[in-house]
């Protein structure tokens, strides 16, 4: 996610200080974790954007973007299994 990230401000010329430069942050972090779904060691996830209008004046100055976050939900995997059965005639 780090990476992505990352590549995303090197690449562009500027992510807005606003919703739509939040958002292009969040779709970042949403692909990452949809990769996640995809190959199974996610079973779901969600994220919290902030609002850029309510921003710390200090970090918007220094041009940081703090409150992002995401929770998710591991998959995990079946390592066992028990089965009940009856047979009759």
């Amino acid at each position: 996610m780090r990476e992505r990230i990352y590549l995303t401000l090197v690449n562009s010329e500027k992510i807005p200080y606003t919703s739509a430069g939040f958002a292009i942050i969040e779709g970042r972090m949403r692909e990452v974790l949809n990769q996640g779904v995809t190959v199974g060691g996610l079973a779901d996830f969600s994220i919290n954007v902030p609002n850029p209008l309510s921003a710390d004046p200090n970090d918007r100055a220094n041009r940081v973007a703090t409150g992002f976050t995401f929770t998710g939900r591991l998959a995990g995997a079946v390592h066992f299994v028990s089965i009940a059965g009856t047979l009759t005639i």
